[in-house]
């Protein structure tokens, strides 16, 4: 009697044993299968410019360029607004950099062919993509973009120049960025080669004929320090 009753303790065990180990194997799979999910993050900010742009030949001696020493007294200094930043999700391999700019140049007086005085001024808009590096608190990083920038510079404000030069430049450009919670500081670098005609042009409505003035190719680098928000 004893021997039928141990047999049936370990008849019932067993079963047991096993109901739970297949429980223990079931919850294990459905916790390996259960998908990640996505921690969504962007440093993406709004931001505001101020640099410099330094070309790569001289014009008239009149703006700061390579070949001669630069003047933070010389143009064309600009000022701008613009986007930047990365998206991207842990969990996922994707990551997209973006940046979308405008700058303005600011309106400066010079002088060419020793004797006409004019005002040079312009404007540029670029845009551009790449990919970023961030440290774990994503409260530094280093984006590189590939992009363009166009637009046109402005000699006007003379009784015999009213002319303009549009260009279109690919461009290459890093910018290093620090985020201190919503507030972002960064520095903007641009290298970019112009592609079009470098003559000057009869501006629209303008009846004056072109006066007769050395080509421009507007190759050139920018330099940029940005204060910016980070928004959401």
């Amino acid at each position: 009697m004893h021997q039928f009753l141990l047999y049936i303790f370990l008849i019932l065990s067993a079963i047991s044993f096993g109901q739970a180990t297949k429980i223990k194997v079931k919850k294990e799979k459905e916790k390996k299968e259960k998908p990640v999910k996505a921690d969504f993050y962007h440093n993406q900010t709004i931001d505001f410019y101020y640099g410099y742009r330094v070309y790569e030949k001289s014009y008239y001696n009149q703006i700061n360029s390579i070949d001669k020493k630069a003047d933070a007294s010389l143009p064309l200094q600009i000022i701008g607004a613009g986007v930047s930043g990365h998206n991207y999700s842990i969990g996922r391999t994707s990551r997209i950099s973006s940046q979308v700019n405008y700058y303005k140049v600011i309106p400066t007086r010079i002088t060419i062919q020793d004797s006409l005085n004019t005002k040079i001024s312009g404007y540029v808009i670029g845009m551009g993509f790449g990919i970023s590096l961030a440290n774990d608190k994503k409260t530094i990083g280093l984006t590189g973009y590939l992009g363009f920038n166009t637009g046109r510079t402005t000699l006007s404000k003379n009784e015999y120049i009213s002319q303009k030069n549009q260009f279109f430049s690919p461009k290459i450009m890093i910018q290093p960025k620090l985020i201190i919670k919503r507030i972002s500081i960064s520095v903007i670098l641009e290298a970019e080669y112009d592609v079009t005609n470098p003559g000057w042009n009869r501006r629209i409505f303008e009846r004056k004929n072109p006066y007769l003035l050395r080509p421009f190719h507007q190759n050139c680098f920018t330099g940029l320090v940005s204060i910016g928000y980070k928004y959401n």
